[in-house]
This record gives C-alpha cells, sequence and structure tokens, in this order.
C-alpha cells in the first residue's frame, strides 16, 4: 500500500470532504507502542493558505472548539502548523452530514419520520445551548456559531447527531467585525444577515434545518439567487405544508423562524418542548435510515488502510504551505497582475487565489529581488505596466525548487502585447526656427522683506494680560432666531 503524505504526526488516509474553506482527510496517528488512533484532520483549501483571515479561523476554530466539551460536539485532539499549512485533527465519525442524507432520501422518493427529524433537532438544540452558556472563570462565553445549516450537522451511522464547524463561530474571546457577514445565507436569520448574529440567529438556522428535514426540500430553495438577500433581510420564510406534523412540532418550527428575534423561540425553551413524552429517543431508526441509504459506508472504523492517492487540492495547499512558510501571509494587499517567472525568481511556486478575483502573493514574491535596497519614492521611476494579465485557466502541474513538497497547478495565462505594425512610422519634420524676436524676460525684483510666520505674528495685549475684545463694528448682526414650532 502507498502510504500517504504525513502533516505533523498524523498520515493521511483519503479525503473524506471538500468544501467551504477547508478539505476533511481521515487520518490516523501510529504511537511507538503500535496503538493506531483514527481521526479528521482539517486543512485549508490552496486559496485560503496565504491568506491571513482564513489562517487565523482556522486556529480560531480550533481554539474553540477544543474548549468545548459536549457529547454533540467532536473533540478537537490536536492542532498545529506544518511546514507553513495550519491544521486541526478531531474525532473521527463515520456517517455524512445531513445534507447528505436529506439528499440520499429524496434520490430514493422517501421522507424522513417527523419523529426522527425531532430526535436530530433536539440533539443539536443540546450542542448549541452548551455553547451559547459556556464560561471560562465564572464568565459566559456565548459561542454563536453563525452556520447552523445540514451541511454542518453530521449524522453517524449508529443515530449519533453532531454539530461540526465552528470555524465562523464567535465568543467574546475572539470577536469579529460587524462589516462581514458569514455564514450560509440560504439558512441565515435577518438580525444576522445584518451583521448583528446571535444565540436567536443559531436558534433561526436549527428551525430552518427541522423544515427542511420535514418538507424534505431545500430551504429558500424557491427564491431567484438575484433575490435571496433582499429576502433574507426581510425575513421571508416558506410555510410548513407537510400534512400530518404533529401540532407541537409544527409550533417549535414556526416559533424558530419567527422574524423578530425578541420573538423567537429560545433554544432552552425548545429543548424543554422536545424532551416531553410526545418525542421519544429516536437514535436506533435514524441510524437504521443511515445504514438503508448509505449501507456499510457509514460504519467504517477508520481502521481500515486504503490505497492512498493525493489530490490536486492537496497537492496545491502542501506547495502554498512551502510559500507560506517563506513569507508572512498578505495582510490587505493584492497586486493586480503578476507573472511566473516573479514567482521562479524567487524560488517558490505560484499559488492562485482562487476564491479571490485577484491572486494574493507574499510580499517577498512579489519583487524581483529581495535584496535591494528601499527606493526613494520621490527619485524612483514610474512603474512600469505589467507583462500580463492574469486569467484563471488549469494548464500544467510542475515542481518547482527542490524544497517543494508537491507540484502545483500554475494558472497563468498571458495575454500578448499587439503586434507591432511593419509599416514605418510617419516622419514628424522639426519645427521651424522663428524670425521673430523673443519677448524679453523683466528681471526679477528685489526680494522684500520675508512675511512673518504665524507665530511670530504679535497681538495686542491689554494690562490685565488678555487680548482685547473684538470690535463690533466690522461684526454683521445676525437676524433673530424664530421659535421652533
Amino acid at each position: 500500500m502507498r502510504k500517504g503524505v504525513r502533516i505533523g504526526d498524523w498520515e493521511l488516509v483519503r479525503q473524506l470532504n471538500s468544501g467551504g474553506m477547508g478539505q476533511v482527510w481521515q487520518a490516523r496517528k501510529v504511537f511507538a507502542t503500535g496503538a493506531i488512533r483514527s481521526a479528521a484532520i482539517k486543512l485549508l483549501r490552496p486559496s485560503g493558505v496565504l491568506d491571513k483571515r482564513s489562517r487565523d479561523a482556522l486556529l480560531t476554530e480550533a481554539d474553540i472548539q477544543m474548549r468545548l466539551q459536549h457529547p454533540n460536539i467532536p473533540k478537537i485532539v490536536d492542532v498545529g502548523i506544518h511546514e507553513g499549512l495550519p491544521f486541526l485533527v478531531m474525532d473521527y465519525i463515520a456517517g455524512k452530514d445531513l445534507s447528505q442524507f436529506l439528499s440520499r432520501l429524496r434520490d430514493l422518493g422517501s421522507s424522513l419520520d417527523p419523529l426522527v427529524a425531532a430526535h436530530v433537532g433536539r440533539e443539536v438544540a443540546y450542542a448549541l445551548d452548551y455553547a451559547h452558556n459556556f464560561e471560562i472563570d465564572g464568565v459566559r462565553q456565548e459561542v454563536v456559531h453563525r452556520d447552523v445549516a445540514p451541511k454542518n450537522i453530521m449524522i453517524g451511522g449508529k443515530g449519533a447527531v453532531f454539530v461540526l464547524d465552528f470555524g465562523i463561530a464567535e465568543a467574546r474571546s475572539h470577536q469579529t467585525s460587524r462589516n462581514s457577514v458569514k455564514g450560509t445565507l440560504l439558512y441565515m436569520a435577518p438580525e444576522h444577515a445584518q451583521g448583528f448574529p446571535g444565540p436567536s440567529s443559531d436558534a433561526f438556522g436549527l428551525g430552518a434545518s427541522l423544515w427542511e428535514m420535514l418538507e424534505n426540500r431545500v430551504f429558500r430553495s424557491e427564491v431567484p439567487p438575484e433575490q435571496l438577500r433582499s429576502v433574507v433581510n426581510d425575513g421571508w420564510v416558506p410555510p410548513l405544508t407537510r400534512p400530518g406534523v404533529d401540532k407541537l412540532l409544527r409550533f417549535i418550527v414556526e416559533g424558530l423562524l419567527r422574524r423578530d428575534a425578541r420573538e423567537r423561540l429560545k433554544i432552552a425553551d425548545v429543548i424543554e418542548y422536545f424532551e416531553s413524552a410526545d418525542f421519544p429517543v429516536q437514535r436506533g431508526n435514524l441510524g437504521a435510515e443511515m445504514r438503508r441509504c448509505f449501507g456499510g459506508a457509514v460504519l467504517h472504523s477508520g481502521q481500515t488502510l486504503h490505497e492512498f492517492k493525493i489530490s490536486d487540492e492537496l497537492d496545491q495547499a502542501l506547495a502554498a504551505g512551502e510559500v507560506a512558510m517563506r513569507s508572512p501571509p498578505l495582510v490587505g494587499r493584492t497586486p493586480t497582475s503578476w507573472s511566473k517567472e516573479a514567482f521562479s525568481r524567487a524560488g517558490a511556486p505560484a499559488v492562485i487565489a482562487i476564491s479571490h478575483t485577484r491572486p494574493i502573493v507574499p510580499d517577498a514574491l512579489d519583487d524581483d529581488d529581495d535584496s535591494r535596497e528601499p527606493t526613494d519614492k520621490r527619485t524612483a521611476e514610474p512603474p512600469q505596466p505589467p507583462e500580463a494579465r492574469v486569467r484563471t485557466e488549469r494548464i500544467s502541474s510542475t515542481t518547482i525548487g527542490e524544497a517543494a513538497r508537491a507540484s502545483i497547478i500554475v494558472a497563468t495565462q498571458r495575454v500578448p502585447p499587439p503586434a507591432e505594425s511593419s509599416a514605418p512610422s510617419p516622419q514628424v519634420p522639426p519645427p521651424a526656427e522663428s524670425s521673430a524676436p523673443r519677448p524679453q524676460v523683466p528681471p526679477p525684483a528685489e526680494p522684500s522683506a520675508p512675511r512673518p510666520r504665524a507665530q511670530e505674528r504679535t497681538t495686542p495685549m491689554t494690562a490685565a494680560g488678555t487680548p482685547p475684545a473684538p470690535s463690533t463694528d466690522s461684526v454683521p448682526a445676525l437676524p433673530p432666531m424664530r421659535a421652533i414650532p
């Protein structure tokens, strides 16, 4: 069997998922005693390796989720930076996310039992309530997930439910800017879309996930993409139309989806409703549905070895880590263009920022020579136009330098310069000498006394040492003020 790539103490086995800002791989760690620990390792995608915000978000996710100890939240077992590539390692869960589960049910022409949907909602509510009330040294941290959606709810092969991806979670110790809204727009509450997420926003995401489980279709799927932002800001939600839904369950879903956050049901109230006798535990039935949809794949223990196959995405991320290790991630500056030769001269591979409209390049790679002395901006020559614009087009894979761990896709296409015309350019005759005499410039006048500066001007003072009151002769009189009605 071909051995996988090693990240820290972990050896990659196979890729599990990819999307958003990260890629997830199954990994294993072999201890000195021969014991083997299986886990899931999360890495950044190539576009995020050189982006400081993406790197910080991954490390923040590890910091927050490592503090949370709850049976419905996967445990973080390791975190670090391997050769410039940040990673976090969490418990391996054999299963599928709720979005994949519901899509498979639709393909099979079946739907989820309302009682099973209520069971999933209750388990998610347990995790969210714990995160919202989590304390450090007696101080409530109020960890807000900010992306509660089916894609971040994991269902195990035996019916266990987990809340994943605290990558954009916000806690009191990790406050973020209100200028950027993070999350999945389809499942977003109106106050969240306006930049003010809170625990009630997570409650809205839970209600949207419950709605999707009951209706067996994607939440707000009928809204055109160009109208989605305004629809979310208005707080519009589709009605729950499935017949046979328990009245209390319908009340819970509709209460979680209320537009006004102050009128929305609280997570603690939802748990109290779900713990009534009307909603028994359905873990066994949920696991049976998972196995019916996916077979034994959702019971994979993680101990079985597979033929390792490196993906292009991992290949690019490893090469991007090599770049990040030599130069700090770029902050707030994205050059409009760059050339492949600039990267080659820097001794590092070129990395395309796929998720950005402009490539992100470290400072050291944007210069022809890092060792040159800084130039005075006042005497510097004007910048030359770039050789070519960059267009994202996958062409080939190359390995650059002995230090590069893997090859990377170089996506550059040069725009050819306009062809030079073979016709000779017209000769412009020099201007004829004028016979008229040139005007005489008068000699400069004698320099007058320098004008005193503001601080040198003197102001007459009174005997008391204060300036005299200004004269009222030259000050125009103000019109009388009229009363405000």
